[in-house]
């Protein structure tokens, strides 16, 4: 192997597309061969977690929970402290439990036949007694391990526990197993109520980017647009990349009338060899921008893109060996890359839509990739759609991590079924009242309408992931018609 060989089979590279301060989406290249009558129920969405500072030593511990999701893994449950831990989690679709007490890790397995990530509510009991550790599963499924030794029957936690992951998802334990994506409810380890911190003040433990009820991006399918709905947001995904020779992305976006996007990647700082692909879209253009070295590459799209409620854009990217090619609506850029930059390319890694986590753009900024110390994030602010991967669909349903994103565009253009089935009853029950056909642009957001005899008009509630926001009156209108009552 001659040393232009080597060196590229230690390569790394990011890429990005971005539209100026927003980043869109960023990719890695490895150039490289009902409890107490209150129902408590949380999402977690990759990257969260509730934790619970407790000490407590004993012989008998239990754990109690419901789950529903559709992802192969994730971390449930991990109780630890002196050497001591008890871990739940979902590893290839099975439910997992690995304890050790001292005496050396145990593990129990659910069946391989158990369909687990099937987005129905699944009910688990973990129960710790002296020697003996035992697993239930709907209440139908149930297995046991005895643990080694004479001594070390206590499960000692300190300083306390997690649910649904951990910081970084960095705990020694915890490391080759992602965070959970899903949702949980009736969460009672030893008499703890680990989900209650949601609905007043966590007190002694914390909550990180987890938020009550159910959220409706976990049912979503290929074909949902996506809404982008603060300056943090983004999807993390991991794609098959089992094309190695090229890199194609393709999708639609709507921007919003203030969206530009952007793009960047960066290898791990630990490279020595490194050269980052970078691509980005000032104001409202689309480029692309390939670092290789001291050699950089550019692709400007001439189209502007324009940010309002109905225009969406078909936008096209393709990484070969020796160009890049850039495809927006009818235009075709294209720009050959130099030798420097010139070798085979093997996608590695997560591909990041919309925006990236505080670690992608830490990894970014190394890299000089622009717009990655934007202040508040940064990332693209409008709709996704229609999203490829090298000829395969992605987006909602192939997410790992997702931080402030919406099932289709919200108020961008959309109505939602709730609005639609809602006009529908209002029409059917006044065919002749226009209003409640076509609402004017200036009653949005605003509450008011021209007087009709209607029954009741909702103006919609845009609420970010994870967040709140107030019903006020303006959501929320009742008006009187004239009913025989009898």
């Amino acid at each position: 192997m001659d040393d232009q060989e080597q060196a590229g089979s230690s390569l790394e590279r990011w890429g990005v597309l971005r539209l100026d301060t927003w980043w869109l989406f960023s990719w890695c290249l490895s150039c490289s061969a009902p409890l107490h009558g209150c129902m408590e129920v949380a999402s977690f969405y990759g990257d969260g977690y509730i934790y619970l500072r407790t000490e407590e030593i004993s012989t008998r511990n239990s754990l109690h929970l419901r789950f529903r999701t559709a992802s192969q893994s994730g971390l449930l449950f991990l109780a630890s402290g002196g050497g001591d831990f008890l871990l739940l989690e979902i590893t290839s679709g099975r439910l997992q439990v690995r304890v050790d007490l001292g005496s050396g890790e145990r593990t129990l397995r659910s069946a391989g036949g158990l369909h687990l990530s099937d987005l129905a509510w699944h009910r688990v009991e973990l129960t710790h007694l002296l020697h003996n550790v035992s697993l239930s599963i709907d209440r139908s499924y149930r297995t046991s391990v005895t643990l080694p030794g004479a001594g070390d029957l206590e499960l000692s936690v300190r300083p306390g526990v997690f649910v649904g992951g951990t910081p970084g998802q960095q705990h020694p334990l915890v490391w080759s197993s992602p965070g959970f994506r899903g949702c949980m409810e009736e969460v009672v380890f030893n008499k703890h109520r680990l989900l209650a911190s949601l609905q007043s003040d966590p007190g002694p433990g914390t909550v990180q980017r987890v938020s009550q009820g159910c959220s409706p991006e976990f049912w979503a399918t290929e074909v949902d647009p996506v809404g982008f709905l603060s300056s943090q947001s983004f999807l993390k995904l991991l794609p098959p990349w089992d094309v190695p020779q090229q890199v194609v992305l393709e999708f639609q976006l709507c921007p919003s009338a203030r969206s530009r996007m952007v793009r960047s990647c960066t290898p791990p700082p630990s490279r020595e060899a490194s050269s980052p692909w970078r691509s980005e879209t000032p104001a409202s253009f689309a480029s692309v921008r390939c670092n290789g070295g001291s050699s950089r590459t550019e692709v400007r799209s001439v189209t502007r893109l324009q940010g309002n409620q109905s225009t969406w854009y078909p936008v096209r990217l393709q990484l070969a060996p020796d160009v890049v090619q850039l495809w927006v609506g009818q235009e075709v850029v294209e720009a050959g890359l130099d030798a420097e930059v010139n070798v085979v390319l093997k996608p590695t890694g997560p591909l990041y839509l919309g925006g990236l986590d505080e670690a992608g753009r830490v990894e970014a900024g190394q890299a000089g990739a622009p717009g990655s110390s934007t202040p508040g994030g940064g990332s693209f602010s409008g709709c996704l759609r229609d999203v490829k991967v090298n000829g395969r669909h992605s987006g909602l349903p192939h997410a790992t991590v997702t931080r402030d994103v919406s099932v289709g565009c919200g108020g961008r253009g959309q109505r939602s079924e709730t609005e639609t089935a809602l006009r529908e009853l209002l029409e059917h029950l006044n065919p002749d009242d226009e209003d409640t056909k076509q609402p004017t642009n200036a009653s949005r957001g605003q509450g008011r309408r021209k007087s009709s005899s209607g029954f009741l008009v909702l103006e919609e509630l845009e609420v970010d992931e994870g967040g709140r926001a107030l019903l006020e009156p303006k959501h929320i209108q009742v008006e009187h018609f004239n009913v025989p009552v009898t």
